[in-house]
């Protein structure tokens, strides 16, 4: 007789009880024997994972559905596959993307194996996630002791009402954007993000971006001056306030600025229209395939996970969005004169697949992608790009990839070695956004500020607060205690049982001299920023998201799950001793961007 294995699938280990065999804890960390962490799990067979969620998406990209396979029957043009625009394919670095779940349930399907599980039960919040376990076991026969909610997904034919609605829109709200002017004669376009700059310089008719202001020294330099391309980003200001910023820049600037994405033409909208009725047949297609996201190698069904995403970038807003970027960005790359040189700021977004495309289709020069942030371990975009960026045959669903990919750091020149990107794709550069790192002296400089670092996120930000309010030492340190929101996250979070914060939004450099402390979640890029500077630097492992800090691996880095744990860390006066602070290429002299924009 087989012996019964149960196992409970908890949040955390507040939730333990009496019973079970096996206590697996979703988001949590634990010393206790009879609690398995899935965070410690990951953590510890991080690099099988990591490659196995990748092979995964390889996978579902060649699923053969009536027809061919999904990339082919993606084809939106005769050379271009859809695929790549699709949300499921961009590996998003977002949680929306479940990808952090998807990675836990592969964790979790491992474990069930090496245990022989025979009855599982789960009590988790997310029905999304319940459902997938519930089906996994299901499929190997596991016993489950209750069935989950399933998530009710939206009609095809509602995604396909939002779509026409979304396109309905874009042509209101976009009507008075003008795309950039092809008259000019400049060779090199660039194309970033339109936030982190000198909003009083724009008078004087200057681009003072933190992005770009290391290459002060260079750009002027370039013949004919450069071509921008500017993404609106919302919540800074509204699309008409950005359209009149770039207006008064022009008048006075012998470059030329656009918004990425402008006034939708008429002509253009049958033609994304007859796509969107292509993608909708795929959807249906793949919605019917009972496998179409079951994970060979583990057997785990990720459709509770992905379907939904999958669904709305074929039929609904999100596929009229992408559509109308990519006919853009093909009519602004046919008017524009020969480009010698194109930048863009890499994030393996869809509209970068977008404007690989057009530029190459085009027939423009050497195109950069612009890794301007060291890469994190789990941020898969890169681990897609990589993985594109080594195929090298000629296929008509071969992803549109740049010319060259521009690191400015060793982390994410090994991140691209280890995911095989070819070597002479990727070019090392200089740091265009660090330089305020470069060795000062700050000898002599008073220590007094324990700085919080804010994240992108805003969750992100609530669980950081909650771990640091929990500290005692917090309570009694004589340092001030000042938070540095994320620039692209305004949203405070609740500071209530702290002693008083200061916030401030001045800029990262001023703040380093002053610090004695820094304390970060995991995925903060300002992390390594404080510890590159020489700052003792703390990063908050959350067990609800994947270790992505730039400094995991790094000698010297220090890491806490616990208020416990950052308490210790606050106390101790060795932890956090650099052993190598060569982790970025710095030097204002930036020769090797003046050779690649020769």
């Amino acid at each position: 007789m087989t012996n019964s294995v149960r196992v409970d699938v908890v949040v955390n280990q507040s939730e333990l009880r009496v019973g079970a065999d096996f206590t697996v804890l979703w988001d949590d960390y634990s010393t206790r024997k009879d609690a398995i962490s899935l965070p410690e799990y990951v953590e510890a067979h991080a690099d099988r994972l990591r490659l196995h969620f990748a092979e995964f998406i390889d996978q579902v990209a060649q699923t053969p559905l009536s027809g061919g396979s999904v990339s082919e029957l993606l084809l939106i043009r005769e050379d271009f596959s859809y695929w790549w625009m699709t949300l499921f394919a961009s590996t998003r670095w977002d949680p929306t993307s479940n990808i952090t779940h998807a990675v836990k349930l592969l964790a979790f399907a491992e474990i069930c194996s090496q245990i022989s599980a025979t009855k599982v039960s789960v009590r988790l919040s997310n029905d999304q996630v319940s459902a997938a376990i519930y089906t996994y076991c299901k499929s190997k026969n596991i016993a489950t002791t209750e069935k989950p909610n399933f998530h009710n997904q939206s009609s095809l034919r509602l995604l396909q009402f939002r779509a026409a609605a979304a396109i309905g829109k874009f042509a209101v709200t976009h009507r008075r954007i003008k795309a950039l002017e092809s008259g000019s004669q400049a060779r090199t376009l660039i194309v970033d993000h339109f936030v982190r700059f000198n909003e009083p310089a724009i008078a004087d008719g200057r681009y003072d971006s933190q992005y770009w202001k290391a290459l002060d020294n260079v750009l002027p330099t370039i013949e004919h001056g450069t071509s921008w391309m500017h993404h609106f980003v919302p919540g800074f200001r509204s699309l008409q306030a950005t359209e009149q910023l770039l207006t008064t820049l022009n008048k006075k600037s012998i470059n030329k600025h656009a918004q990425f994405e402008s006034r939708l033409s008429a002509h253009q909208v049958f033609p994304i229209l007859r796509e969107l009725k292509q993608l909708r047949r795929v959807a249906r297609v793949s919605n019917r395939h009972s496998s179409f996201f079951v994970d060979a190698r583990s057997g785990v069904d990720f459709s509770a996970l992905f379907v939904e995403q999958w669904n709305e970038s074929l039929c609904g807003s999100t596929a009229a969005r992408h559509l109308i970027i990519l006919r853009q960005q093909e009519a602004v790359l046919k008017s524009l004169p020969s480009q010698k040189n194109g930048l863009f700021l890499c994030e393996n977004q869809p509209w970068e697949t977008a404007f690989a495309y057009a530029w190459h289709k085009y027939g423009h020069g050497k195109l950069t992608a612009v890794v301007h942030a060291p890469i994190r371990f789990w941020d898969f975009r890169y681990f897609t790009l990589a993985r594109a960026l080594r195929d090298n045959q000629e296929h008509a669903t071969r992803k549109p990839t740049p010319s060259v990919v521009a690191v400015n750091s060793e982390i994410s020149r090994s991140f691209m070695e280890i995911a095989q990107a070819p070597a002479d794709r990727i070019l090392e550069v200089e740091s265009l956004m660090f330089n305020h790192l470069i060795a000062t002296s700050t000898a002599g400089a008073q220590k007094d500020i324990l700085l919080i670092v804010g994240d992108f996120f805003p969750h992100l930000n609530d669980r950081l607060i909650n771990l640091v309010r929990n500290t005692e030492h917090i309570r009694t340190t004589n340092l001030e205690i000042v938070f540095k929101p994320h620039p692209m996250n305004p949203k405070l979070p609740d500071f209530s049982g702290l002693p008083s914060v200061r916030i401030s939004t001045t800029d990262l450099g001023e703040l380093l001299p002053r610090t004695h402390t820094a304390i970060s979640c995991n995925s903060s890029t300002a992390a390594l920023e404080c510890f590159v500077f020489g700052v003792k630097t703390i990063s908050y492992v959350d067990p609800e998201a994947l270790n992505s800090s730039p400094l995991r691996g790094v000698s010297g880095a220090v890491f806490v799950t616990s208020s416990e744990q950052l308490d210790v860390a606050l106390t101790d006066t060795h932890s956090g001793d650099q052993q190598s602070r060569s982790l970025l290429i710095l030097d204002p002299a930036t020769p090797r961007w003046k050779k690649l924009l020769a």
